[in-house]
């Protein structure tokens, strides 16, 4: 869609930290370190562990519950057991 000139709305921030971090000093000092900015302009924050195959168990705003449900359907694993 970028190729094709589509910009999104607001800054898409993407990261990714090796495993398990020792501490939860990857992502949960990132989120404390940016927590102001967060706060006044984040629309949505996705922290996710365990990214594996099987079942997905999601936990997060209520308000947020239809939309994830949503996605969800259209996602199927590529590699079925």
């Amino acid at each position: 869609m970028a190729k094709q000139g589509w910009k999104p709305k607001r800054t898409l921030v993407y990261a990714s930290w090796d495993g398990e971090e020792p501490g939860l000093l990857g992502s949960t000092e990132w989120g404390e370190t940016h927590a102001d900015e967060l706060q006044k302009k984040a629309v949505l924050y996705i922290n996710t562990d365990n990214n594996d195959r099987g079942f997905m168990f999601t936990v997060g705003s209520h308000s947020l519950q239809q939309t994830v449900a949503q996605v969800t359907r259209g996602i199927s694993d590529p590699r079925p057991a």
